[in-house]
């Protein structure tokens, strides 16, 4: 039997869901920025914004381990507007920032209207952007502009990085994350 300390529920973040910076993929983030015109010889700056909704019902509960089952509900939902913008500097380089507002539900206090933590981040391409198969890193920042209180924060600076690898087949492109945060 291991023994289990309490949890530091003041550091609990149940905004999980990070949404991607492209406009390709919903769940996972793309090495090939989507503004870049292929066909140009030129690249001219160009802007990113995007707007994503997502809905959690009951995100953190507490669980009776011995019986299994649910004894209390901490949060009973979370409503997430994630408004990210981004600026492509060239094919090879870009910028984004993401600032999640939230309505939270929770059972001691009802609902309120909030942020969750913030993020910024970079996406450098590690190869040739033309070639079918594209690399890139992307180094990210969460700052707690969330609120700790309704479950909507880590409360501290957090540091991540994703490797991303794309490959294009012409009629379909498929790609994969790995990474940190």
């Amino acid at each position: 039997m291991i023994p289990v300390g309490a949890a530091r529920a003041d550091s609990v973040n149940v905004q999980l869901y990070k949404s991607p910076f492209n406009l390709n993929y919903a769940m996972v983030e793309g090495a090939v920025h989507d503004n870049v015109p292929w066909g140009e010889l030129s690249f001219e700056p160009r802007y990113f914004g995007s707007a994503n909704y997502s809905y959690v019902k009951d995100p953190l509960v507490v669980i009776d381990t011995t019986a299994n089952t649910r004894v209390n509900t901490l949060v009973n939902s979370v409503h997430s507007l994630e408004l990210a913008g981004g600026y492509f500097f060239s094919p090879e380089t870009s910028i984004y920032a993401e600032i999640p507002v939230t309505y939270s539900n929770l059972p001691s206090s009802g609902g309120a209207v909030g942020l969750a933590d913030s993020r910024l981040a970079a996406k450098f391409a590690l190869n040739d952007v033309s070639k079918p198969l594209t690399f890139a890193l992307m180094p990210e920042l969460e700052l707690p502009t969330g609120d700790k209180a309704r479950f909507l924060s880590d409360n501290g600076v957090g540091l991540g990085a994703l490797l991303i690898a794309e490959n294009n087949f012409g009629s379909f492109r498929m790609t994969g994350n790995l990474g940190y945060r």
